[in-house]
C-alpha cells in the first residue's frame, strides 16, 4: 500500500511504494493531498501490472503524466510501472516518415500521399500526434463522408487508421484514437457501364495504329488491369499453339517480389481479339526486345497518359468517355466470359475470386426483359403431367 511522508529536509512529500520486494520512493509533492491522490493512482497501476492488463483509467493517467511530468513517468518506468517512450512528433513529421516507407510500392506511397495532404488541410501540421483523441477522428471521419465518393472514402478511411497505427509503432503514442472509425466495404455499383460490342468495334476502328488497338484489346477483350499488366507482358510468354499468355500480376506482389522479378501469374486464352491484335502488331512493329511494351513503365504518370488517350480515341469513335475506364472495361469482359464460360475458368483468366467478381465486377444490365412464362405464376405456364424428381 502506498504510504505519504513529509520529507524533514525540505516542505514536501514523498510516496513511497513496495514493488516486487523493493521499497520505491517517489519524491517532489508540495502538496499532501495530491500526493495521496498519486499514491492511488500507483496502487491501482501496480495491481494493473500485476494482472498485465491496463484499465482505461491507469491508461489515460499515464498519457498524462506523460504529456505534464516526464519526471515523475522516467521513475514509473524505472519502477517497471510504465513502458519507456520515444518522444512524440507533429503530424507532418508522421506523414513525412509514413509516405516515404520504401517497402511499399510507388502507387501505394502516392495513395498514402494524398490521404496526408487532406488530413494537413484539416488539421495544424504542427500539431502533436499524442494530442489527437477519439473526437478528431470522428470529426475527419464526418468531412471524409460528406465530400468524398463511397469507395474513396472507404479506402481513406483505412489509410487514416493506418497512419495513427504508424505512430503507434514508433511509439509516440499507446494506442490508436481512430481505431473505432469503420470505413465499411459496401461496392458503389452507381458507376457501372457496359462497353457493348459495338461500341467496342467502333473503338478499335478509331484507334490510330496496331499499338493502340493492341492495348485496347489487352484491356476489353484481356480484361487486364491497366497499367500495371502491360508493363510485364513478353513474346516468349505468348504460347501461340497452346492459345494462352502468361499474364505477370504486380497487384499481388510485393515491392521486394517485383523487384526480384518474383510476380504472380496467371494464364489468359488467347481469344481471337487478342490474338488478331498482337499478330498485327507483331508484323507491323518488329519486337526490339522480349517485352511487348518495352518503353512502359509502373507508375502513375504512365497510366494518366494511357487514360488521356484511350478517351481520345473513344471521342473520335463518337462516343462519351464512361465512368472508370479501364475498370468498366475489366468488368465488361468478366460479365461477358461468365455467359459463357464458368465462373471459376474466368475468375482464373481475370486473376480475382468468385467474392471479388460479384462484389465488383460482373453487371447487371440496367434494363431487365419480362419474367420468362415458365416463372410467372400464370396457371396456363405451369408444367403439365407428373413430374419426376430423381
Amino acid at each position: 500500500m502506498a504510504t505519504v511522508t513529509r520529507n524533514g529536509k525540505s516542505d514536501s512529500y514523498y510516496i513511497q511504494l513496495t514493488i516486487d520486494g523493493k521499497r520505491r520512493k517517489f519524491y517532489g509533492f508540495t502538496d499532501k493531498n495530491k500526493a495521496r491522490m498519486v499514491g492511488r493512482k500507483l496502487e491501482d497501476l501496480k495491481a494493473c501490472v500485476g494482472l498485465g492488463i491496463l484499465s482505461p483509467e491507469s491508461r489515460l493517467w499515464l498519457d498524462e503524466i506523460w504529456k505534464k511530468n516526464r519526471e515523475l513517468y522516467q521513475k514509473l518506468v524505472e519502477a517497471g510501472l510504465a513502458e519507456n517512450r520515444v518522444e512524440c512528433g507533429t503530424l507532418e513529421e508522421l506523414l513525412e516518415i509514413f509516405t516515404s516507407d520504401k517497402t511499399k510500392k510507388e502507387r501505394t506511397l502516392q495513395n498514402r500521399a494524398v490521404t496526408g495532404k487532406m488530413l494537413l488541410r484539416f488539421f495544424d501540421k504542427k500539431r502533436k500526434v499524442d494530442t489527437f483523441i477519439s473526437t478528431d477522428g470522428d470529426a475527419i471521419y464526418k468531412h471524409m463522408k460528406q465530400t468524398l465518393a463511397l469507395g474513396t472514402y472507404q479506402r481513406r478511411v483505412k489509410t487514416v487508421k493506418g497512419i495513427m497505427k504508424h505512430a503507434v509503432s514508433l511509439g509516440w503514442i499507446p494506442n490508436n484514437p481512430f481505431s473505432h472509425l469503420k470505413g465499411g466495404s459496401k461496392a458503389n455499383r452507381n458507376r457501372d457501364f457496359t462497353v457493348t460490342a459495338e461500341m467496342s468495334n467502333k473503338i478499335l476502328a478509331a484507334c490510330p495504329n496496331a499499338y493502340w488497338r493492341l492495348i485496347f484489346a489487352f484491356a476489353r477483350w484481356g480484361g487486364l488491369r491497366i497499367t500495371s499488366e502491360l508493363v510485364y507482358l513478353k513474346w516468349s510468354e505468348v504460347l501461340w499453339n497452346q492459345g494462352k499468355m502468361k499474364i505477370n500480376i504486380p497487384k499481388k506482389t510485393s515491392r521486394e517480389e517485383e523487384e526480384r522479378g518474383e510476380l504472380e501469374t496467371r494464364w489468359i486464352s488467347l481469344f481471337p481479339e487478342i490474338r488478331h491484335a498482337l499478330e498485327e502488331y507483331r508484323q507491323t512493329t518488329p519486337p526490339t526486345s522480349d517485352r511487348i511494351f518495352p518503353n512502359f513503365t509502373n507508375d502513375d504518370p504512365c497510366g494518366a497518359i494511357l487514360r488521356t488517350r484511350i478517351t481520345k480515341i473513344i471521342r473520335k469513335a463518337g462516343f462519351q468517355p464512361w465512368p472508370k475506364l479501364f475498370v468498366n472495361l475489366r468488368a465488361t469482359r468478366d460479365t461477358e466470359l461468365q455467359r459463357r464460360y464458368p465462373l471459376h475458368v474466368v475468375c482464373s483468366w481475370l486473376g480475382h475470386s468468385p467474392t471479388v467478381s460479384l462484389k465488383h465486377y460482373a453487371q447487371t444490365p440496367k434494363t431487365t426483359s419480362a419474367m420468362p412464362p415458365a416463372l410467372t405464376n400464370s396457371k396456363k405456364n405451369l408444367p403439365q403431367g407428373n413430374i419426376r424428381v430423381t
